[in-house]
């Protein structure tokens, strides 16, 4: 998708239907309600001449509570860049020590606002708690997870922003290819483990890469942690199902999102284990051929859910790694009520690429793009 450095805008108008049913014997009609508009613009970061970290697509990125700032974790610079997304510009550099005793470590795999000023940073090293100015104001132990997951990865940290009283996290195991759910105190070690049952069929849709009986490239599909609001979010990118978290009533809800118009469900549930880098290309392909989804999103303003779906196309086009690298995608956005009702799923003629990171600011949906190695968003409103 190209992207001039100007200002566009346009919109497109597209049918919502309501899928219903009278009876079992019933055939499923759309009934046509009324017209949705999608409009989207593009808007660009004034970097103010300094060269943004743009490597990781801002996946090591983090909101503040009220969405005015962004802050972008630069690997290369052990710095972080707060992002004023009001006046589309770079609002401060935060420079952190890589080592030493306010040293964050290498490999940085989460950074998260821990409150007023305070940020959960989580490398190689370990966690901690860092001053926006840089100092370790503290350690985060996480030994109580280490001890049960001994051969977990820990996928995503989370906290909640106001109140950082425990850290969540993502945990996955790498020979049961099993994901956790997990709620830590910090202050006590007190470990809490949580169910996710109704993700072990994201199984069925590992790749492997076998060298006799040794496997030598995998992948297995993203399961998602995000914090949008009170509450968190977990998300896989095979299926419809969901679970939402509630902190004031220490629950963890499973839910099957209704859609209309794409899959509940990856096609091809099960594949075979690949020999060589040919056939596991094939497999990597057939994957991201078949519908795919993104997080789950919620809109405080509108209370409205939004996920992004999409199916990639592919040439020969492939990356440094020797992976298959998409020449284009068909995307899909599905909109839900504060109740899980679907309200409308329709494809996004505007999106030709698969949405990298995006967050919900002001009642749009802010997809972040780069254009000619400057930082960039597409801004998708919509018109129910």
């Amino acid at each position: 998708m190209v992207f001039s450095k100007f200002y566009r805008k346009f919109s497109y108008l597209c049918l919502i239907g309501t899928l219903w049913a009278c009876d079992n014997k019933s055939t499923v009609r759309h009934v046509l309600e009324r017209e949705a508009i999608i409009s989207i613009d593009t808007v660009m970061i004034d970097s103010k001449g300094e060269f943004l970290y743009l490597n990781d697509e801002l996946r090591q990125s983090t909101l503040s509570s009220d969405k005015r700032f962004l802050y972008n974790f630069n690997e290369r610079e052990s710095s972080i860049e707060q992002i004023n997304l009001d006046e589309l510009c770079l609002d401060e550099l935060l420079i952190f020590d890589r080592d030493g005793p306010n040293g964050i470590g290498s490999l940085i795999s989460n950074i998260q606002l821990a409150g007023e000023g305070r940020m959960l940073i989580w490398s190689l090293r370990g966690a901690g708690i860092f001053g926006l100015q840089g100092s370790r104001l503290s350690s985060v132990e996480l030994s109580p997870v280490e001890d049960v997951f001994s051969n977990g990865y820990h996928y995503s940290l989370r906290t909640f922003k106001e109140n950082f009283n425990n850290i969540f996290g993502l945990t996955i195991n790498w020979d049961s290819h099993s994901y956790f759910f997990w709620k830590l105190n910090p202050e006590n070690g007190q470990l809490k483990n949580y169910n996710l049952s109704e993700f072990d069929k994201v199984k069925s849709f590992v790749l492997q890469q076998m060298d006799g009986a040794r496997v030598v490239r995998g992948n297995l599909p993203g399961v998602f942690l995000s914090d949008d609001s009170d509450k968190l979010f977990l998300s896989n990118e095979v299926s419809n199902d969901i679970y939402i978290y509630d902190p004031k009533l220490d629950s963890l809800i499973h839910y099957a999102l209704p859609h209309n118009s794409i899959p509940q469900i990856k096609v091809n549930v099960t594949f075979p284990k690949a020999e060589s880098q040919e056939e596991m290309n094939k497999l990597l392909t057939d994957f991201k051929e078949d519908i795919n989804f993104s997080k789950l999103n919620w809109d405080q303003e509108a209370k409205l859910f939004y996920r992004f779906s999409y199916k990639e196309k592919f040439t020969r086009s492939m990356d440094i790694g020797g992976s298959p690298v998409p020449s284009s995608s068909e995307v899909f956005l599905s909109v839900w009520d504060s109740e899980l009702n679907l309200l409308s799923e329709q494809q996004v003629q505007g999106l030709t690429e698969t949405p990298k990171t995006h967050f919900v600011k002001d009642g749009k949906i802010w997809v972040f793009v780069n254009v000619e190695d400057e930082m960039g968003f597409l801004r998708l409103s919509l018109d129910l």
